[in-house]
């Protein structure tokens, strides 16, 4: 009895200083989740000011000029409606090189489009092929099992036949060896 009951004691306390650990790892989770976030907040605060009409102007020249670097004017207009595009193809090498693998990858997509139908229509035909040649066989099939029936119905009638031949044979047999005929009897005397 003080056995088990030490042995309780034993798991209680276990149990008890495992719950306290849990708990204060959730608790610095906690805190660490929700101090990372405040300080992210407070830094931006910190950071931004508040923004002025040559700030604003200054940024949106900076967004237009990062968008549009290839435009020589440093207009404050869209990059999709510049007032002149240049030659990327021209003034970029690498694009030039991207717009030709972007060609050759729509070429071979069409490729693999035309050996798919191809393809498919090679399989559509080969089964049509194959539906002919199976309807064919099992008309083929059909022809024999009937023929076979019929052997088979004049195989029975043969044997019928046959037992029929044995038993008149053995009648006749009996008959002859009544009249005292023998089977080692030479030809003249039977």
């Amino acid at each position: 009895m003080a056995q088990v009951r030490c042995l309780e004691n034993r798991c209680s306390r276990r149990r008890r200083f495992l719950r306290c650990v849990s708990m204060a790892l959730m608790l610095c989770l906690t805190a660490f989740i929700v101090g990372s976030t405040l300080v992210a907040v407070f830094e931006w605060r910190r950071s931004s000011s508040p923004l002025t009409t040559s700030s604003v102007s200054s940024i949106s020249a900076a967004a237009d000029a990062s968008s549009c670097l290839s435009c020589s004017c440093r207009c404050h207009v869209k990059p999709h409606r510049c007032p002149h595009r240049p030659d990327y193809v021209k003034t970029q090498p690498n694009r030039k090189d991207l717009l030709d693998r972007i060609a050759l990858l729509k070429e071979e997509i069409e490729l693999l489009k035309t050996v798919a139908r191809d393809s498919l229509k090679h399989t559509d035909a080969v089964i049509v092929a194959l539906k002919r040649n199976s309807r064919r066989f099992q008309s083929e099939a059909s022809k024999c099992r009937a023929w076979m029936e019929t052997c088979e119905k004049g195989r029975e009638m043969a044997e019928a036949e046959i037992v029929k031949e044995r038993r008149l044979t053995k009648l006749w047999e009996n008959r002859a060896r009544e009249m005292r005929w023998r089977d080692n009897m030479p030809p003249e005397r039977r």
